[in-house]
C-alpha cells in the first residue's frame, strides 16, 4: 500500500512540476527542470546512498608561493575528484594554447560522444563547433561536460589518448596519487585524486598558466541564450577568492580547490568530501582565514626547518628569453628525491621590476651591481626576518654564488613590507642561485 502512495505522489508531483514549465519560455524551462531535476531528485538518492559511502572527507591548505602545508587532514587518501578532474583537462588546453597547438578564438568540432556527455552541459550539438574560448569559460563557469570532452578530443584526439596525457602529466608535476580515465570527472572507479594532488595542480595551473589564470574568476558564461553563473559562490563572497574549481559526484561529495590572496599572500585550499554544498564552503572559509592567520604570525625558523615545505615539487620552469628583461620564478628540478631546502619563503608578494614597483626610498640603480640581475628571496613583515632571511641564503650560496644584499621596503595598506634581495649577479649566477636555494624565490633583470 505505501509504495502505490509514493508512487502516486511522485507522479502528482511530476505533473505540477511539467504544467509550470511548460507555461515558461523555452530557455527557463530547461533552467528549471535541470535545477529541480537535480536538486530535489538527485540529491535525494545521494543522501540516501551516502549513508553506505565510507569516509571521504579531506583536504590540505598551503601557500602557494612555497608550497607550505599549513593545515592538512587525510591529504594523501585516494578519493573521487569529480570535476576537479577538468583543472588537469584545462592545465592540457594551456599547454596546447601555449605551444601554439590551439589558439582560444579557434572553432573546434563538436564530436557525437561530446554532445552526448550527461549534464552538467551546455547543449552544444553533435556536428557543430566551438569556440576554444567558449568552451573553457563553460568549463570554469558551468562545469559543461560536453566542453571537457570537446577539448579533450581537440587536444588529445581521442578520450583514452587525452586521459593517458592527463595521467603522463600527473606524474610530471609530482601528483604521486592521481589517475585519470575521462576528463569531465564522472565517475569511473579507477579515476582518483587526492587534496594534495589537487593543491600541487593548482600551483601549477598559476604558477605555468598566468595568462589564462582569469577565466577560473569569471562570475557567469552566456551561451546560447542562457547565461550560466559560476558554481561556486565564494568567488562573490570571500574576499581575495580568485578560483578555481566545484566539484560533485555522488562517490566523491562536494569538491572544492580555491584560491585566494591577502596582502600579497596566496594560499590554495583543497577540500574533498564535503557533505553539503553549504558546509563545504563554511569549512573553506574557515581553513582559508586559520591559514592566512597562521601566515602572518609564522616564525622564519619554522620555515627553515620544515619538512614538509616541498613535499609539492613542481618542475623546472619553462625556458625564457633574458633579452626581454621579465621576471621569472625559479623552481626546483623535477625530482621526486629532491631534499628539503634549507630556505623556504613565505609572504612573498607580487613580483615586479624595479621600473615599476613604485618604491621612492629605493633606488635599484645603486643595487643592482655591475651585472645587472637579482634574485628576490621572499617578502617579510619585519625588517629583521628580511636580514635573517638573507643570511640564510647567503651562506647556502657561499662559495657558489657571491652577491650584495639589499632589502626593498615596499608600503602596503597595511603597512611596509621588507622585500630580500640578492644583487650583482649575472643571468647564470641568478639562475644558480634560485636552484640551489630551491625555494621559488624570483630572478629580477633590469638589462
Amino acid at each position: 500500500m505505501l509504495p502505490n502512495i509514493k508512487r502516486f505522489f511522485m507522479a502528482t508531483l511530476a505533473m505540477i512540476m511539467l504544467c509550470a514549465v511548460s507555461h515558461v519560455p523555452s530557455a527557463q524551462a530547461r533552467y528549471i527542470h535541470h535545477h529541480y531535476y537535480h536538486r530535489h531528485y538527485y540529491h535525494y538518492f545521494d543522501h540516501q546512498i551516502e549513508r553506505r559511502l565510507p569516509d571521504r572527507f579531506s583536504y590540505i591548505v598551503i601557500e602557494a608561493t612555497t608550497g607550505y602545508v599549513l593545515s592538512s587532514y587525510h591529504a594523501d587518501k585516494q578519493l573521487y575528484p569529480a570535476s576537479l578532474s577538468k583543472l588537469m583537462t584545462l592545465y592540457l588546453t594551456f599547454n596546447a594554447l601555449d605551444e601554439g597547438h590551439l589558439s582560444v578564438n579557434d572553432y573546434v568540432p563538436v564530436s557525437r560522444l561530446a554532445a552526448s556527455q550527461v549534464p552538467s552541459k551546455i547543449g552544444v550539438i553533435a556536428g557543430s563547433h566551438i569556440r576554444v574560448g567558449d568552451c573553457i569559460r563553460a568549463i570554469t563557469t558551468h562545469s559543461a561536460n560536453d566542453c571537457a570532452m570537446v577539448l579533450a578530443q581537440a587536444v588529445g584526439g581521442t578520450e583514452r589518448h587525452f586521459a593517458k596525457m592527463m595521467t603522463a602529466e600527473a606524474r610530471r608535476l609530482g601528483m604521486r596519487n592521481s589517475h585519470f580515465v575521462n576528463p569531465t570527472g564522472l565517475y569511473n572507479k579507477q579515476q582518483y585524486s587526492s587534496a594534495r594532488d589537487m593543491a600541487i595542480l593548482a600551483r601549477a595551473l598559476i604558477r605555468d598558466h598566468p595568462s589564462y589564470y582569469h577565466y577560473f574568476s569569471v562570475k557567469s558564461f552566456t551561451y546560447g541564450g542562457e547565461t550560466f553563473p559560476n558554481g561556486n559562490e565564494l568567488l562573490r563572497s570571500y574576499p581575495g577568492m580568485d578560483g578555481l574549481k566545484t566539484g560533485y559526484i555522488y562517490a566523491s561529495g562536494y569538491n572544492l580547490v580555491s584560491s585566494a590572496v591577502h596582502d600579497g599572500t596566496r594560499l590554495i585550499g583543497v577540500i574533498f568530501g564535503g557533505r553539503t554544498i553549504l558546509s563545504r564552503n563554511r569549512k573553506m572559509v574557515q581553513l582559508l582565514n586559520q591559514g592566512f592567520a597562521r601566515v602572518r604570525r609564522i616564525r622564519l625558523t619554522t620555515l627553515l626547518n620544515a619538512q614538509d615545505a616541498q613535499k609539492l615539487i613542481l618542475p623546472a620552469q619553462r625556458p625564457f628569453d633574458p633579452g626581454t628583461g621579465e621576471e621569472i620564478k625559479a623552481g626546483p628540478e623535477e625530482d621526486s628525491n629532491a631534499p628539503s631546502p634549507r630556505f623556504q619563503p613565505m609572504g612573498m608578494d607580487t613580483a615586479r621590476t624595479e621600473a615599476d614597483s613604485g618604491d621612492a626610498d629605493y633606488n635599484a640603480a645603486t643595487h643592482v651591481g655591475h651585472d645587472g640581475w637579482m634574485i628576490q628571496i621572499g617578502s617579510f613583515y619585519s625588517h629583521r626576518t628580511s636580514e635573517q632571511a638573507l643570511q640564510v641564503a647567503q651562506s647556502a650560496l657561499q662559495g657558489v654564488v657571491s652577491g650584495t644584499s639589499s632589502i626593498a621596503p615596499l608600503m602596503t595598506v597595511h603597512g611596509i613590507v621588507y622585500r630580500a634581495r640578492l644583487s650583482g649577479l649575472n643571468r647564470n649566477g641568478a639562475v644558480a642561485a634560485c636552484r640551489i636555494l630551491k625555494g621559488n624565490c624570483i630572478i629580477l633583470s633590469l638589462e
